[in-house]
């Protein structure tokens, strides 16, 4: 993440006063990961394993596989009993890769699923896996299971299911989803999954930049700050950091650079729902 500057007729435009005519474009950070702060999602994604969790259920799924796409060709179930729900199927493997900093601060579920008869045809269970090991529970218990495929969602941007997340937990291919339903009267039920995605929801609110800067000079950033709650500071190596509110559109700040040399730091307050975008960094005196 540095931008060296290496020609030696940058530094001679100086002169010995070291001032310039003009300021000088030196780096334009835009778009690199470490600034996109405040609020950002996944998208929703798909698991690359599915499988029954033997032991957490009575009845197997069969082709569990099928519910890995939307493409119409389903897990399926038999329930026959009351006392009979599925067994958990276990979908992990989802292939995430949330940068390390981020805060998360949201899990969505999602499952397209029908039955030939939603007379009392509900969920049972649906739970997060953390490294392979049940660890969350909404308690959805007796959401109606549609006759017409449809994705049941659980959870929302801001929802935790009841425990804390950090990048490693969501990146680990032990993280997922299990599943099951139940039924509260005796007819048989024919259960179907075509498709399981999840969607996670996330915060960055550290971004640092180093750039070949020098001691003595004045620097100026320019840059955009989007949203609609909170703030982020900005300052230069340790100097003195000035703060700006989300929604302060296109604003900049300018330092005398007395230490920590060639370092933008830019942070976020912990409440910052926002953006910060279009970085570029001139050499001023």
């Amino acid at each position: 993440m540095e931008n060296e500057i290496k020609n030696s007729w940058f530094w001679h435009r100086l002169g010995k006063s070291g001032a310039t005519k003009q300021p000088v474009l030196i780096a334009s950070p835009s778009g690199i990961e470490d600034f996109v702060s405040g609020s950002a999602s996944t998208g929703a994604k798909s698991p690359a394993t599915t499988a029954n969790d033997v032991g957490n259920g009575l009845v197997a799924w069969t082709n569990p596989n099928n519910s890995q796409a939307s493409d119409e060709v389903y897990a399926t179930a038999l329930i026959t009993s009351v006392n009979s729900p599925t067994e958990r199927l276990k979908a992990t493997n989802f292939g995430f890769t949330i940068p390390t900093t981020a805060t998360i601060i949201g899990i969505i579920a999602e499952i397209k699923v029908r039955t030939d008869n939603n007379n009392a045809t509900q969920t049972n269970v649906v739970e997060l896996y953390k490294n392979n090991i049940l660890s969350s529970n909404l308690n959805p218990a007796g959401v109606v299971i549609p006759t017409v495929a449809a994705y049941l969602s659980f959870g929302s941007s801001t929802n935790l299911w009841g425990i804390g997340w950090t990048p490693e937990n969501i990146n680990n291919n032990g993280f997922g989803l299990a599943f099951s339903i139940g039924k509260t009267v005796s007819q048989d039920s024919n259960v179907s999954i075509d498709h399981i995605r999840i969607t996670v929801y996330y915060k960055i609110v550290i971004g640092h930049y180093n750039f070949s800067g020098r001691l003595g000079h004045i620097y100026r950033t320019d840059f955009t700050v989007g949203g609609t709650v909170g703030s982020v500071s900005v300052r230069y190596g340790t100097g003195f950091a000035q703060t700006f509110n989300a929604g302060a559109g296109a604003t900049s700040f300018q330092q005398f650079h007395t230490s920590g040399a060639g370092m933008l730091k830019i942070t976020a307050s912990s409440d910052f729902d926002g953006t910060v975008t279009a970085i570029s960094i001139y050499l001023v005196a």
